[in-house]
């Protein structure tokens, strides 16, 4: 079964649980929406709940409808002649597209991987020991990825994948894949600056993500231990 639904942040605990499930959740986070008082009195006085509905119907059987009559569907047999897409995955316009869901299959599996950790003193700066890193095999999320890629170009009308048109989708699905909100912010941060060489301390960690000191260490101690990152000490021993 595919399921596809809307919810709340997941906690960490809850993803540590999943990944030993077998097949993995695959999200895409949205930006959290920032609504003056304005916004609100307009969405307490608008009833057009059910225009809305109609509107979302006509245009979502409209689509189906054009995708239905697409020239390269052939009828399988097999399934009872349904109409289906015939796809080349050695298509070679697709080859460098390919090669990049190759690497974000690769930091997906690193960013959601399990890591053990437990608070202590003096260890590599950070108060936290770790454990060894469990990793998934990439291979099933790289064709999970370009399931979701293909499926994209699809909906766009095309019958191969691109790095211009498709992987940004893929994209925001890898870096909203990690198995806590923490990492997410803490990838978010050391994305922003043009300089690959720059270093940030616990502090300006924690304030990025909105935690105390002990949890941004926490963290950190987790993305040392996925192999994400390079550790080294600023300053005094226990304040990295």
């Amino acid at each position: 079964f595919v399921w596809l639904g809307a919810a709340v942040d997941i906690p960490y605990k809850i993803h540590k649980m999943l990944s030993m499930l077998g097949p993995k959740l695959y999200f895409l986070r949205l930006p959290m929406a920032s609504e003056d008082e304005d916004d609100l009195l307009r969405f307490l006085q608008q009833d057009d709940f059910k225009d809305r509905i109609q509107r979302v119907k006509e245009a979502f059987f409209d689509y189906l409808e054009y995708l239905e009559s697409c020239p390269a569907m052939q009828e399988d047999p097999e399934s009872g002649w349904i109409p289906k897409v015939v796809w080349n995955t050695t298509n070679p316009i697709e080859v460098p597209a390919q090669r990049y869901l190759i690497y974000l299959g690769e930091l997906l599996a690193h960013l959601r991987g399990t890591v053990s950790t437990w608070e202590t003193e003096d260890t590599q700066g950070l108060d936290y020991a770790y454990a060894s890193r469990n990793v998934e095999n990439p291979k099933r999320a790289m064709a999970q990825l370009y399931n979701l890629a293909r499926a994209h170009a699809v909906s766009q009308g095309r019958l191969h994948i691109t790095i211009k048109d498709d992987l940004p989708l893929i994209v925001k699905v890898v870096l909203s894949g990690a198995a806590s909100v923490e990492r997410v912010k803490v990838l978010n941060l050391l994305l922003s600056s043009k300089n690959m060489y720059k270093t940030y301390d616990a502090e300006e960690v924690a304030k990025a993500i909105g935690t105390s000191i002990k949890t941004a260490k926490r963290t950190m101690a987790e993305f040392k231990a996925l192999g994400l990152v390079e550790l080294i000490e600023l300053g005094d021993n226990g304040n990295p």
